[in-house]
């Protein structure tokens, strides 16, 4: 029972995107740069689908494991991501993007397309740097040291590499330190993620992102939206 209802909240993630990935080419193009969900992301969710049932072979609780509470599925992973955006913006308010003589800087999207498009990248993320590795090796390596509550050297290993290429994402035509402060960052933040997913499931790892998110991305971006 538990199993199907995991699979059916991941059902509801890719229905998320799949609304992100038609709605994204219905909109007008008036935003210079406005971003695409594209096909291959959904085409990754889609694949997360079929290691869902597999959670428990690689010792990481269920999306909706009932050993977990609601706090720490949801409320704590948020409250940490949106932590690790005020200290975003404390990094851009200090070190300044150069201007771009756009409305919007281009990692930002216009609202109430970025909550679309956020929550669906989101979903995409956590699915390519949680779910399917952790899921995958965990599987085939140290599962039984999770089970058993100890945390084997293959999970630290996934971890870290995970959390090195997650943060290229965030490189942009900024001054070093910028770049060099956000990839420190996000290394610490996708750390931290791997062990909320550890602990308390992908939806944990998902919420600490969502929280980053709505903060960085759609708050900043309505602010900017509506008062530049």
């Amino acid at each position: 029972m538990n199993e199907r209802r995991s699979l059916v909240i991941y059902l509801i993630l890719l229905g998320w995107c799949l609304v992100a990935f038609v709605a994204g080419r219905l909109l007008p193009t008036g935003h210079q740069a406005l971003r695409l969900f594209e096909g291959e992301a959904l085409a990754v969710v889609f694949l997360g689908f079929f290691a869902v049932p597999y959670q428990h072979l690689a010792g990481l609780p269920t999306l909706l494991d009932i050993r977990v509470s609601q706090q720490h599925r949801f409320l704590a992973p948020f409250v940490v991501g949106i932590a690790f955006a005020l200290a975003d913006l404390l990094a851009l308010h200090f070190i300044r993007l150069p201007a771009t003589g756009q409305l919007l800087p281009s990692f930002l999207q216009p609202f109430p397309y970025s909550f679309l498009y956020f929550v669906a990248d989101a979903i995409y993320l956590e699915v390519i740097y949680r779910l399917l590795p952790f899921t995958i090796l965990l599987s085939l390596l140290g599962h039984r040291q999770l089970t058993a509550g100890r945390t084997p050297l293959a999970f630290w290993i996934v971890a870290a590499l995970c959390a090195v290429a997650a943060p290229y994402q965030l490189i942009v035509k900024a001054p070093p330190a910028l770049m060099v402060t956000m990839y420190v960052l996000h290394f610490v933040f996708n750390m931290i993620q791997a062990l909320f997913y550890k602990n308390a499931g992908l939806l944990a790892s998902l919420s600490m992102r969502l929280g980053n998110y709505l903060l960085w991305y759609i708050l900043l971006g309505m602010w900017l939206q509506w008062h530049l």
